[in-house]
């Protein structure tokens, strides 16, 4: 490879690749133009990584001048050079939203009707609340444990 191949690598955005992590419970899809009629399809499993084109960037996840994600094919999906970022209000509803569906689809086999997606995210939100409330109990009985094993026990006098 000469010196000159070397330098329209490096600076090809299309030899060029942004790491993604995909955060959520579900494996995450992005399909993209390669080329006039020719579409690639990455699939990034949950808590997995891909490298995929740094061409691509913007339509995986765009975010607006303030720096908020605002839309994109996957913007729930995190580059390994960014934290989660400030998600716009309307994509974490429909992704929390989406969670709903999948779960009340898991439990009844059916697709809900609209006022039954409302009654499922109640409820859902409420398994998420009590399901933190039980994660914290076992955290602090944990504790209470602990310190009962490091603490002198008083002997009889």
């Amino acid at each position: 490879m000469s010196d000159s191949d070397k330098v329209i690598m490096t600076t090809n955005p299309e030899f060029e690749f942004t790491t993604w992590h995909n955060p959520t419970a579900h494996t995450m899809s992005v399909e993209v133009m390669a080329a006039p009629g020719r579409f690639m399809k990455y699939e990034i499993k949950p808590d997995q990584k891909q490298r995929i084109p740094k061409t691509y960037d913007n339509a995986i996840r765009t975010k607006d001048k303030a720096g908020v994600v605002v839309g994109g094919l996957a913007p729930l999906l995190v580059p390994d050079w960014d934290d989660k970022g400030t998600m716009h209000a309307g994509i974490a509803d429909a992704a929390h939203m989406g969670d709903v569906e999948r779960d009340h689809v898991a439990r009844t086999g059916k697709t809900p009707k609209p006022h039954e997606l409302e009654e499922a995210a109640k409820m859902y939100a409420a398994n998420i609340k009590l399901e933190q409330q039980l994660a914290s109990q076992g955290n602090r009985l944990a504790e209470l444990e602990s310190r009962q094993k490091t603490s002198p026990k008083a002997s009889p006098g």
